[in-house]
């Protein structure tokens, strides 16, 4: 897959996402769900914006876990490559 401009940059995540980032990272370093995690996020690379929806799409039963604010902004950088990317960071740095 070609890798575009626009893939080259860092990711700059707002505070809000941000603050998604970290609270999604705590639940999975709190119940030790690094492997899990990470492997579950890099399938979900090359349908990244499957995965956007589908976080969305589960935001009823899951907002119990994060927040419904924290799930929509988590969702919503889920929709762009190098915000998965991030994520990805915040795990690996946690292992």
């Amino acid at each position: 897959m070609p890798v575009h401009a626009a893939d080259r940059r860092d990711f700059v995540p707002t505070d809000e996402q941000a603050a998604a980032a970290e609270r999604f990272v705590d639940f999975v370093d709190r119940y030790g769900m690094h492997t899990p995690a990470i492997v579950a996020l890099e399938a979900s690379k090359p349908m990244n914006r499957v995965a956007s929806v589908m976080a969305l799409m589960a935001a009823p039963s899951v907002s119990l876990l994060f927040g419904t604010q924290a799930l929509q902004h988590l969702g919503q950088m889920l929709d762009d490559r190098r915000a998965l990317e991030y994520v990805l960071r915040r795990l690996e740095e946690r292992i």
